[in-house]
């Protein structure tokens, strides 16, 4: 009986679940449902658990030599998410001959979501309206126009194409993109036109970083970079922090290069009560720097599509089928 072991996903009593079951595969919860390591104890059951195991479906551990020489029969990981480079070393997997699977899409119409809500509120200092009111200040004022918003998008995947659709049919925004190649159905739907990177720069009232985080896109915006947006632009960073030179941004807030800076992404994938202090002694009003604890991915549908993708994609990839989600070692 192949063993696979399961961490941050599905209870063991859903359908897709079963299913597994009655193709003869043994299904380990060393967390319990849901469980993901909070701790060296919590590691070291899963650690054990993985003995014997063929497969592991992971959440939320960080999976690297140490991890695969406890577990050599292992076959397969598959990563219950999206970004699986900030927990699975993929060049360990490939060092041990394990297969590496992951969940790309799973989340996006949630990000999507989230994102078009934290742009509302950016554009509309709904954070800040509210603050002054709670603190008896009665200040009534403009606001930026959504519908005029020019939104240029550093990579237009699966999140910013979404987060377009939305943006543009509910408010009107004009689309721009850059993109290695081409994306004609988007073009036709939303009207969206493809730049350069320098000429997004520069003609875009919102920049929006949703490109997948490399070695190449580490850094992407730096000083330099932001020195060529437009004056006052709000930068908003659905990807990751490490895309980002986070200071380059802090100090163009400060000069007023760009206007506001919004992020659901951190590196590492937490703060510190240093850092949550620093962030609120600079920006007490909540109007130039919206922060989110990275939440933007989490919601009951996705949890749930983003399990049954990642248990669809074990079972393809221990049988030996096709599976268009497997990370492909160079």
């Amino acid at each position: 009986m192949k063993k696979i072991v399961c961490c941050g996903v599905l209870a063991g009593d859903e359908p897709v679940l079963e299913n597994l079951r009655r193709e003869g595969f043994e299904l380990a919860f060393p967390l319990g449902p849901h469980g993901i390591p909070r701790s060296a104890e919590d590691t070291e059951k899963v650690l054990d658990a993985l003995a014997g195991a063929e497969g592991f479906i992971s959440g939320g551990m960080h999976v690297d030599d140490a991890v695969l020489d406890r577990a050599p029969g292992l076959k397969a990981v598959v990563f219950c998410g999206v970004g699986y480079a900030s927990f699975i070393d993929a060049s360990a997997c490939r060092r041990h001959k394990v297969a590496l699977g992951f969940c790309p899409g799973a989340n996006a119409r949630a990000v999507a979501e989230f994102s078009s809500a934290l742009l509302t509120s950016a554009l509309k200092d709904l954070a800040w309206f509210n603050k002054q009111v709670k603190d008896g200040i009665w200040l009534s004022r403009s606001t930026p126009d959504i519908f005029d918003q020019v939104l240029g998008f550093i990579g237009f995947g699966n999140v910013g194409v979404r987060l377009a659709r939305i943006m543009r049919r509910g408010y009107g925004c004009r689309v721009l993109y850059h993109a290695r190649s081409a994306k004609e159905d988007a073009e036709r739907e939303l009207d969206a036109q493809r730049r350069d990177l320098e000429g997004l720069l520069a003609e875009s009232s919102v920049v929006i970083v949703s490109v997948t985080w490399s070695e190449e896109t580490t850094g992407l915006i730096n000083r330099e970079r932001i020195s060529r947006m437009r004056d006052g632009a709000l930068l908003l960073n659905l990807s990751r922090s490490e895309i980002v030179d986070t200071p380059a941004v802090l100090e163009a807030l400060e000069t007023g290069k760009l206007s506001k800076y919004i992020t659901d992404v951190f590196h590492p994938d937490s703060i510190t009560a240093e850092e949550a202090l620093a962030w609120k002694g600079k920006y007490p009003d909540d109007k130039r720097c919206i922060v989110t604890p990275h939440t933007s991915w989490a919601s009951p549908n996705t949890a749930r599509e983003t399990s049954i993708m990642a248990v669809e994609t074990m079972r393809k990839l221990l049988n030996g089928e096709d599976v268009p989600n497997q990370v492909r070692f160079t």
